[in-house]
């Protein structure tokens, strides 16, 4: 019995058993492409990754299921769902030959064989220890994909679902990490899809939608971003300009999605001799959620005139981005806001490698090829760091660390290049 057919026969039948695609809110992801295969130059590349099954529940891959042929070994199939299950950031994974299913627990390393397949909402409790309303409601929005247009990219999703994680554990203060090139205005849209169809907002009631603010430093990204949230109702909308607030005498404020440049803000007319920048014409926690676009720039600087916005709406949950060029560069993007207290990162080879090529031509930068073999394991220092990609943590030179309630940057072994917390650099909260 070859594989199709051990598939066919007994692997699908049992997930069905199971509730998989029976239960609302279940489905089975057949032949899932995981990344197209890794670049090889002349127009060529390897073999791309494909999941035989992947187990989703409530909008959340939960699990990764790899089929063999009746007549291999059980465990035949156990090193490819593991580095599966790794690079996806899934807890669960399963190898099968139709006869017997042997299961691993990606967080705490346990593994063995299974009698059966554990249910949709057996595999969510597994998953989610402790339960949380926010996370619950979330998972209830499925994401915009703009009619199949939006393609799918694992570290996109790692990185869209620990955002939210965050969110809904109350952390006030994220950075995201990822690569020029990576789709990290998608990635915005999607967390902004989920908190405006979901109701979430500072009160954590469903009561209101929320006010979002998409803040950059440059016109053609708050341009770039206003024209890529269009799926979002009309009304929802708002692209702040300076002509726009002289013209109308004040601030706009009806909207649920708000676009504007770092310049705007500092802008305005003096009043009685003293600076009146427009943002002041905003109540400090008018605004809910904060992207803060290329953070690493004078958002993230302790001596930045533009550092005082994100104080002043201190309030809001602020979510900062930044590129891993940029923190070779030096850029301390792990500074943004008021001091990140979560980090999701995906590192310069976490996106598939066709994602990034046309960025590395651009530059003129020489990068060798990786496949990422070495993922960080699905729930380790998760607290303090998300990164999605074994290059990103070996790259991320830094880890924050609370000491005194005060964010600190501390150094990393092994990269005796980098700052301390005490150093002086700027852009580094001390």
């Amino acid at each position: 019995m070859n594989e199709a057919e051990t598939r066919a026969e007994h692997i699908d039948p049992a997930l069905k058993a199971a509730g998989w695609g029976v239960v609302e809110g279940s489905k089975i992801l057949r032949e899932y492409p995981i990344t197209p295969g890794r670049i090889e130059g002349l127009g060529r590349r390897g073999k791309p990754l494909t999941a035989d099954y992947v187990l989703v529940y409530r909008t959340r891959k939960l699990a990764v299921v790899e089929a063999k042929a009746w007549d291999e070994p059980l465990t035949e199939g156990v090193g490819q769902a593991k580095n599966y299950a790794g690079k996806m950031a899934i807890r669960f994974t399963y190898a099968s030959n139709g006869q017997g299913i042997f299961g691993v627990d990606m967080k705490t390393g346990k593994e063995g064989e299974r009698s059966r397949y554990p249910t949709p909402d057996q595999l969510w409790a597994m998953t989610f220890s402790e339960a949380n309303a926010w996370r619950h409601r979330f998972a209830a929005v499925p994401f915009e994909d703009k009619g199949g247009t939006l393609g799918e990219r694992y570290f996109r999703d790692i990185a869209i679902q620990r955002v939210l994680d965050a969110i809904a554990a109350d952390k006030p203060r994220i950075l995201l990490t990822l690569a020029t090139g990576t789709g990290k205005t998608l990635i915005a849209f999607q967390i902004a899809w989920k908190l405006f169809h979901s109701r979430w907002n500072l009160s954590r009631e469903p009561s209101r939608r929320p006010r979002i603010l998409f803040l950059a430093d440059r016109n053609i990204l708050a341009d770039q971003a206003y024209n890529a949230f269009s799926a979002f109702p009309e009304d929802a909308l708002v692209r702040i300009a300076p002509e726009d607030i002289r013209k109308k005498g004040r601030v706009p404020t009806n909207g649920s999605l708000f676009f504007t440049i770092f310049q705007t803000f500092m802008s305005g007319p003096p009043k009685d001799g003293k600076p009146s920048p427009y943002f002041g014409d905003y109540p400090t926690d008018f605004f809910h959620f904060i992207v803060i676009d290329e953070c690493h720039r004078g958002g993230a600087n302790d001596e930045s005139n533009w550092r005082g916005i994100l104080d002043y709406f201190a309030p809001a949950v602020q979510l900062g981005w930044g590129t891993d060029r940029a923190r070779t560069q030096g850029a301390s993007a792990r500074a943004t806001a008021a001091g990140a207290t979560t980090s999701a990162g995906a590192g310069p080879q976490s996106a598939s490698a066709e994602d990034q090529d046309h960025t590395r031509r651009r530059q003129g930068a020489h990068h060798p090829a990786h496949d990422g073999d070495d993922l960080l394991a699905p729930g380790r220092d998760t607290d303090v760091r998300a990164a999605v990609h074994g290059t990103a943590v070996r790259q991320a030179a830094g880890l924050f660390q609370e000491r005194r309630g005060t964010p600190r940057l501390v150094e990393r072994a092994g990269h005796p290049e980098e700052a301390s917390a005490g150093s002086g650099r700027q852009g580094l909260w001390r």
